[in-house]
């Protein structure tokens, strides 16, 4: 008898844990985007912060796609971490909401006549919508919801046969931190502390267990929660494990007073509220520590982000900048700051590339791009600095740490156009770094003209020299247009000056008494330099017209990203 009981108890929590997985599917397909613009909007300061992180997870109904969400912003620069970590705060206050619901319906209303409605209407939705259309996602909800009442339903029956046969007085007299360890090791298993507060709930009700024992075990299941974020978190990069150890610590702070606390907080409550239902109690205790938690922590959220900035630092030898900050993931939750890291990344390699390309021609960076560039995409490291190879593997490092996330990226989306618009950047990257290993092929020839005693060679060196920099800061001027068809127009113009200067450079190379002089070799080799810089100019000129193409099919609202800051 009592192993029948065990499996509908086991049964009951894996219909509930698959229904809080289908009530947040459909909740990530119904408010997705206004949940995101939410949480980027609504974070001017910590406190709003810890409101839009209230609020989020009350409506989502899960802290980690709350958290996963604010972890792709605070990586794509989207969210400063000190407001990031008011919504990490208030996602553990958030959680608290899913008590206060299951006490009052999970217990006081018939479980069966809202569950299998719920049942009824959601899975035939479900079933019979189209995939990704709004019926979807509503039938996924409704279905969530009821899988969560139906599994609850069957958790509790089960559980209320199980106090019949428990030794109530054996496991009362356990000491409390059994109750608290307990706690904390389920729901790390679980994954789910919905799920653990339901079963806590459950044998309080059943009287297995009494209220100071569930207070404690909530405790634990509070402390167990960091487990996903801190184990993941800590193994990433930096703006993980900054974001995974905020909320490791705050929960451990957290809840080691609220345990030293837990009789006089439970009794205060008790007095106050004037309610002698334990389970209201406890749903009010477990909202209480964390409320305390939250006013001990938000005056300190400035010297908590300063510490945490401080304590763990990006690795040096990665050599992109802003993809490492949005891990790949997370983008089902947060795919437009896996394209903005995407974006700032692509834009960095463009200047990095030009840079290159100037620094190949003797040319100095400071002449080249505005100090504003320099630091807002993260180039005040100095090409000028570097020997010239190891610049070139920096850029192929780039290039291959930017491909394999794109890559990532692609299969965490199902949507054709973000996997064409992935495509699209994997294809314009190619091509750039093409464009600079181009000019790396020819460095040898470049070193021996600008050497050279001829004035033929030293004068078509001159010219190149003459040509990077102009397409360079006409380049940069062409970043103050903000009219897109204008943008383009003008870039086929440059285009067809750098074509012009080409056949003149060649005319000059294959006209003139030096023929005679310089030979057939040295003829060939000036050809060939001059052919191989306009091929790499006219390969960086694609990589921006792609660039230009697949932002706008994107509808971002930055043309090529810093023509503001220019």
């Amino acid at each position: 008898m009592s192993e029948f009981h065990l499996w509908q108890l086991l049964a009951g929590l894996g219909l509930f844990l698959f229904g809080m997985q289908q009530l947040e599917q459909g909740l990530k397909g119904l408010t997705s985007d206004s949940l995101k613009i939410f949480l980027r909007d609504q974070t001017r300061n910590p406190l709003m912060g810890v409101l839009t992180g209230t609020i989020a997870t009350a409506v989502m109904q899960s802290s980690s796609v709350v958290g996963l969400i604010v972890l792709a912003f605070v990586g794509a620069g989207i969210l400063q971490l000190r407001h990031a970590l008011g919504i990490i705060f208030g996602s553990n206050l958030g959680t608290t909401v899913t008590g206060w619901l299951v006490a009052y319906i999970g217990f006081k209303l018939d479980l069966d006549a809202l569950a299998l409605p719920m049942l009824a209407v959601g899975s035939l939705s479900y079933i019979a919508a189209k995939v990704n259309t709004r019926i979807f996602y509503g039938g996924s909800l409704i279905f969530g919801v009821g899988l969560l009442l139906f599994g609850l339903g069957n958790m509790k029956s089960s559980v209320e046969v199980l106090a019949g046969l428990a030794d109530v007085q054996a496991i009362a007299g356990l000491n409390l931190v059994v109750f608290l360890l307990a706690g904390c090791l389920f729901t790390a298993i679980i994954q789910s502390s919905s799920a653990a507060m339901v079963i806590i709930l459950s044998a309080l009700h059943g009287g297995i267990i009494d209220l100071p024992s569930a207070a404690a075990l909530v405790i634990g299941a509070d402390l167990g929660t960091t487990s996903t974020l801190l184990l993941g978190g800590m193994r990433g990069i930096a703006e993980k494990k900054r974001v995974a150890m905020a909320h490791f610590l705050f929960n451990l702070i957290t809840d080691t007073l609220a345990f030293l606390l837990l009789k006089p907080l439970l009794a205060l409550l008790q007095r106050l509220i004037g309610v002698d239902d334990p389970l209201f109690v406890l749903v009010g205790f477990h909202s209480s520590f964390n409320l305390l938690g939250i006013m001990l922590f938000l005056p300190f959220v400035r010297y908590l982000s300063d510490y945490l900035n401080g304590l763990f630092k990006q690795p040096e030898h990665i050599a992109c900048v802003f993809v490492p900050k949005v891990p790949e993931h997370l983008t089902d939750t947060a795919i437009e700051a896996a394209f903005k890291a995407a974006d700032d990344e692509v834009q960095r390699l463009l200047l990095k590339t030009l840079l290159f390309l100037g620094r190949s021609f003797k040319l100095s960076e400071q002449e080249l791009l505005p100090e504003s560039l320099f630091s807002q995409f993260q180039l005040a490291e100095r090409e000028g600095h570097k020997a010239y190879d190891e610049s070139y593997t920096e850029l192929k490092e780039i290039e291959g740490e930017l491909i394999a996330y794109i890559y990532r990226v692609q299969n965490h989306t199902s949507d054709p156009e973000e996997s064409r618009y992935l495509s699209q950047l994997h294809h314009l990257v190619r091509i750039c770094v093409f464009a600079a290993k181009n000019i790396k092929d020819i460095r040898q020839n470049l070193v021996d003209f600008r050497h050279a005693d001829d004035a033929v060679t030293t004068g078509l060196y001159a010219q190149l020299s003459q040509t990077v920099k102009t397409f360079i800061h006409q380049y940069i001027q062409l970043q103050a247009m903000e009219n897109l068809p204008a943008f383009r127009e003008k870039l086929a113009e440059v285009e067809q000056a750098l074509q012009a200067g080409y056949e003149q450079r060649n005319q000059l190379i294959f006209t003139g008494e030096h023929l005679a002089t310089l030979g057939d070799i040295q003829l060939a080799s000036l050809a060939h330099v001059n052919r191989t810089v306009l091929a790499a100019l006219q390969q960086w000129l694609t990589t921006v017209n792609i660039f230009s193409h697949v932002t706008q099919a994107q509808n971002h609202s930055r043309m090529l990203g810093f023509s503001s800051q220019v």
